[in-house]
């Protein structure tokens, strides 16, 4: 999969004279004497103004019609002959420039991609205090990686291009990012002017990409996690697809995307859970009040705190005399509820859950959610690297067997997270 693949995740957002990122803070500018601007042939341009934009491609090719390619402007993305995404980033009379690419981190995922650092400070200006700087780094919940940096004196240069008087040697990037499955991370590409901003620099991105494995077939998650093709619907693999039909599951569909969008994870894992616990659209839209236990969780009250103390930013959902204002605060309740599991299990299992695919992650929510985190904690623990013991793939569903039921809800999981959703969600 090239950049912009839908199902990564990818969402490409501009952002113009960001601060600094932490891979060049350090590089503050040195005061020099004053310069005269760059001549008329130089790179900066009459306008240096530019407007910020952002776009949701579901292809190399659709972020290239989406970021206006070949347009002026300090980040100019293009195609590539190899398939990649190619961009310029450059100062153009900006004391800085930046470009970021948010993206949620795919299973098996890497990125890689080919820099050449430009500037108009080379030669004249070599070795001196004008010492401009580029940075490609990935921002993530787990600090910053660093894909490549350096500055005008500490890169080996040659004849210029793309109107620039000086060009770096080529430099390689390739980093795995599979510890960051599940994750967002932004790709961030900086360029800076040290001193002033006459005479500018910047940074030739080319065959940028981000691949990842495909999304999980039903097949493979039959076979994974024993689904029931018998027995209730509702236990089936595509047993909440009718769920979704008519105008009412448009509206369904469309409150659980928002609703996990709050909470920040999956509307299939969401979407799973809650028809798993009341299959009706209806009750989950209904604006009357419901129990509290429609949302599996009946002492919403004693654990709200917790959560809302783990999670800064979790929003308080009221109850009154057990039972939710909604269907929709029902709903919440439940993602927030998933959303707490999931910090808990990154927080205490580490890798053991944060480095598995998508289905073996779901089903340690969803048990975490039915018999606690310690007990999701402990089995993510205990199944170690192939995941062996954590899918139960054999047994009714819902019948006193919390590990039972999530195997089959995360089954479930994924298949709407990529068939409703268009999520891109993976198994092993």
């Amino acid at each position: 999969m090239v950049v912009g693949a839908a199902r990564a995740g990818l969402v490409v957002a501009l952002s113009l004279l960001a601060p600094r990122p932490a891979a060049v803070a350090a590089a503050a500018a040195v005061p020099g004497p004053a310069r005269q601007p760059a001549p008329p042939d130089a790179a900066a341009p009459a306008d240096a103004t530019s407007s910020t934009g952002t776009a949701r491609p579901t292809s190399a090719s659709a972020a290239r019609r989406a970021l206006v390619p070949g347009a002026g402007g300090p980040i100019r993305p293009d195609q590539d002959a190899e398939g990649g995404l190619a961009l310029l980033v450059a100062t153009e009379g900006r004391q800085s420039t930046q470009a970021s690419y948010p993206f949620v981190v795919g299973e098996g995922a890497t990125i890689g991609g080919q820099l050449r650092f430009l500037s108009q400070e080379y030669p004249e200006y070599y070795g001196s205090e004008y010492n401009d700087l580029f940075s490609v780094a990935l921002a993530t919940p787990q600090g910053a990686v660093v894909l490549a940096t350096g500055n005008l004196n500490n890169s080996t240069w040659g004849a210029g291009t793309e109107g620039y008087s000086g060009s770096a040697e080529t430099l390689t990037f390739n980093e795995d990012l599979g510890r960051f499955a599940g994750q967002t991370v932004e790709l961030q590409i900086h360029v800076a002017n040290v001193a002033d901003t006459f005479y500018d620099s910047a940074v030739a991105v080319s065959d940028l990409r981000i691949d990842d494995e495909p999304p999980c077939d039903d097949d493979r998650l039959d076979d994974q996690h024993g689904v029931p093709d018998d027995g209730d619907k509702g236990d089936r693999i595509d047993g909440f697809d009718p769920v979704f039909a008519g105008r009412d599951g448009a509206r369904f569909r469309s409150m659980l995307e928002t609703v996990a969008a709050e909470a920040g994870i999956s509307p299939g894992l969401l979407a799973a859970n809650a028809l798993g616990e009341e299959p009706s659209a209806a009750d989950w839209l209904a604006a009357r009040p419901v129990p509290t236990g429609q949302s599996g969780i009946d002492d919403w009250a004693g654990i709200e705190p917790t959560i809302r103390k783990a999670i800064p930013g979790a929003p308080e959902i009221p109850t009154a005399a057990g039972e939710f204002g909604s269907g929709r605060d029902a709903l919440r309740a439940m993602a927030w509820m998933l959303r707490y599991a999931e910090v808990r299990m990154t927080a205490e299992a580490g890798t053991a859950y944060t480095a598995r695919p998508a289905n073996e992650r779901y089903a340690l929510q969803g048990y975490a959610f039915d018999d606690g985190v310690p007990a999701g904690v402990q089995l993510a623990r205990d199944a170690g690297p192939a995941g062996d013991g954590l899918l139960v793939t054999s047994g009714p569903v819902g019948s006193g067997d919390p590990q039972r039921t999530a195997t089959v809800r995360s089954a479930q999981a994924v298949h709407l997270a990529n068939t409703v959703f268009g999520e891109g969600a993976s198994c092993r």
